[in-house]
């Protein structure tokens, strides 16, 4: 069962009834007032008429009345200044230190310590600014932290877009681009290279015998292999060059503004070095690197990607076979 609410006690003193308004009181006090003057004076002018030998022209009850309601506007205009200096005038200034300290343009100390009527209410006000205050500093360090959140969210999301992108375009054995980013930007490099009219060459590698070291030593050293190779492929071109794995033992680079003869030294260095680096495996026929170099020059007619690869892609073969016959005619001899 809810408990039911007190009951007053017989002693309890009920609460005070509430005024009536002041202006209107004092309104009726002045109306009540003039009438009972009046027949006061008109009873007490008849009186003296009667008495008197002589003849009043202007009754006395009319001007006991004009000097009634001349007090009666004095007391009007000072009850109308007293209000005024009560509650107007402090009104007005609390209101506009109020909107200041609001604004944040003044501290809540500019509180006046007496505003009329309304002084009372000023601890208050100053217990509910500081209140506001203390929650507005709450809302500023909130937003703070859900900013501060945001940014790190966004740092994170912005890092893991930035790897999943580095994972669609790279080759995660040997860290060059992946045949996917070559298909992407292959036209476009060809496609600037002839509207500046600069030079452009392609270098096809492929791993001779890379089957065979599998076959032999394993995988594990096949990757090690092909990441060697990657890194001097990467410390050999310069930072506009492009470097692609584009699958098993292939590569590609792109070399924009580069010539025919650099290139051609690029592909007799890094078959130099692959060579070098090759010379410590334990391998009867030791894997070597097979360069085909095309140019902007072997294209017929306007240059096209297909062509340009395929015309690398014939280069690499001569070599091979020349490399093949080569050792034909080795065995032959011997």
């Amino acid at each position: 069962m809810e408990d039911s609410p007190p009951l007053l006690r017989p002693d309890s003193t009920p609460a005070p009834a509430a005024p009536p308004p002041p202006r209107l009181f004092r309104g009726i006090l002045i109306f009540v007032s003039c009438i009972a003057i009046f027949g006061v004076t008109s009873y007490i002018a008849m009186i003296v008429q009667a008495r008197s030998a002589y003849t009043i022209k202007l009754p006395v009850s009319i001007l006991i009345v004009v000097a009634v309601i001349l007090a009666g506007c004095g007391a009007a205009i000072r009850v109308f200044q007293r209000q005024r200096n009560q509650w107007t005038i402090p009104t007005d200034q609390l209101r506009a230190t109020l909107e200041e300290i609001l604004d944040a343009k003044a501290p809540i100390d500019h509180l006046p310590a007496s505003a009329g009527g309304l002084t009372p209410l000023l601890p208050v006000l100053r217990e509910l600014l500081r209140d506001l205050r203390r929650k507005r500093a709450d809302v500023a360090r909130l937003n703070f932290e859900m900013k501060q959140r945001v940014a790190q969210r966004t740092d994170a999301l912005e890092r893991r877009l930035g790897s999943l992108q580095a994972q669609a375009t790279r080759d995660p054995l040997t860290g060059l681009y992946n045949r996917r980013m070559l298909d992407e930007c292959i036209a476009d490099i060809i496609r600037r290279a002839v509207d500046a009219g600069a030079p452009l060459c392609v270098l096809m590698i492929d791993v001779d015998d890379f089957k065979l070291l599998n076959d032999t030593l394993g995988h594990g050293m096949g990757d090690e292999l092909l990441r060697a190779i990657a890194q001097l492929i990467r410390s050999g071109i310069r930072q506009d060059d492009l470097a692609f794995r584009c699958g098993g033992d292939e590569f590609v680079v792109l070399l924009p503004g580069t010539g025919r003869i650099d290139a051609d030294n690029l592909a007799r260095r890094l078959t130099d070095l692959v060579d070098a680096l090759c010379k410590t495996i334990n391998m009867p026929r030791k894997p070597r690197l097979s360069i085909g170099v095309s140019s902007l020059s072997d294209c017929i007619g306007p240059p096209q990607v297909k062509d340009l690869m395929e015309a690398a892609d014939r280069h690499l073969y001569t070599v091979k076979n020349a490399r093949k016959s080569a050792r034909q005619g080795i065995r032959a001899s011997a």
